[in-house]
């Protein structure tokens, strides 16, 4: 049967009311931190806070390397189920709307900063 536009290969679709089987796995999930009052973020802190206690304790810094390696890597796994991948974008710096009172702000903070304040000043500028 070759396509035709406009008309659906499953005409019937999923029933009103039907939800896929992603959403009913993540509701038990989703329900046990609305009832514990916990964010997600909150077993990651808990976790990095245990590796953190932990690995000073292993003598060989090899071991130690590879330990701190392991931690990163169990974070990363888990991180897409909390917060969502966002696609990188590019910005041309010659779109970005700056009026002339915050332009002044804006240089005027970039020179007083520091390199580790920098981010802080152009939060500020925002935040006004």
């Amino acid at each position: 049967m070759a396509f035709v536009p406009g008309k659906s290969g499953n005409p019937n679709g999923r029933p009103v009311g039907i939800i896929n089987k992603r959403t009913r796995a993540e509701m038990p999930v989703k329900q046990w931190f609305k009832d514990k009052n916990k964010h997600p973020l909150d077993l990651i802190f808990k976790y990095l806070e245990e590796a953190k206690a932990i690995i000073p304790l292993i003598e060989d810094p090899a071991e130690q390397f590879k330990a701190n390696i392991e931690m990163v890597k169990r974070v990363q796994e888990i991180m897409p189920y909390i917060a969502p991948k966002l696609k990188e974008q590019e910005v041309d710096p010659h779109t970005i709307d700056v009026t002339n009172d915050k332009e002044d702000q804006l240089v005027e903070l970039i020179q007083e900063a520091k390199s580790e304040d920098l981010i802080k000043a152009l939060r500020n500028i925002s935040d006004k």
